[in-house]
């Protein structure tokens, strides 16, 4: 949605059903694209149209997944390019008269028992970088983030990390060849850790070829970056 633009969103009980609405202004769908929107890799827009490149398209196809596991569904709505979008959320609503259980008691945790690493995030997503590297920093670790590939080798040198995660899919040069630089530059010594979208047998060889010790895919779990953390 553009400067200026507008985003509505409701919920209401409908029903048997709980109904969430978000509708925009923004750059809308076209309708060739409608059916298939909910398809992993399956993008929104068209590349190079309205200037964006539409991302993975695996948002959609994620949240689609979400809303059938709780037994809803997820539809998508547009007059074409240009006029908007809206989704609309169905999920089995509550009855009235429920009451919550009681809630289950949480053990109390002393201590961080992960070791604080410095780990530098190479991500040109900006809420990813924000939310990841927050995620990291409460954790305890230090963590720093760069935008672009071309900035891996400066970066590296200037904060000394232990472990780069890297996206592969960058504005300026790919992932890959980000790891093949900092292989090259600083050896087997430094942990590379790939992020990205794509979970094929050859994109896990191709990392590998490429110098990566690890490969995860988006939204990367927290335990599993965890866990190679407390295997340095």
């Amino acid at each position: 949605t553009p400067a200026q633009g507008h985003i509505t969103v409701t919920a209401r009980r409908e029903g048997q059903e709980a109904v969430i609405r978000v509708k925009d202004n923004g750059i809308g769908i076209a309708p060739d694209r409608l059916p298939r929107l909910f398809e992993a890799f399956s993008r929104q827009v068209a590349p190079n149209s309205s200037g964006r490149s539409g991302g993975l398209g695996l948002g959609l196809a994620l949240a689609h997944q979400l809303a059938v596991l709780h037994e809803g569904r997820l539809e998508a709505f547009s007059k074409g390019e240009g006029q908007g979008s809206e989704f609309v959320v169905h999920l089995p609503a509550l009855p009235e008269d429920w009451q919550p259980a009681e809630p289950i008691p949480v053990p109390e945790q002393t201590g961080n028992p992960n070791t604080p690493r410095r780990i530098l995030l190479i991500e040109d997503d900006a809420e990813v970088a924000q939310a990841l590297s927050l995620l990291l920093r409460t954790l305890g670790h230090k963590v720093e983030h760069l935008d672009r590939g071309e900035k891996a080798l400066a970066g590296v040198r200037d904060f000394q990390p232990q472990v780069v995660l890297v996206d592969i899919g960058l504005p300026d040069i790919d992932g890959y060849e980000v790891a093949r630089r900092l292989r090259q530059e600083y050896g087997p010594s430094l942990k590379l850790v790939a992020l990205t979208g794509y979970g094929r047998e050859q994109d896990l060889a191709q990392a590998g070829e490429m110098g990566f010790d690890h490969h995860l895919l988006k939204p990367a779990q927290v335990e599993d970056i965890q866990a190679i953390l407390r295997d340095l």
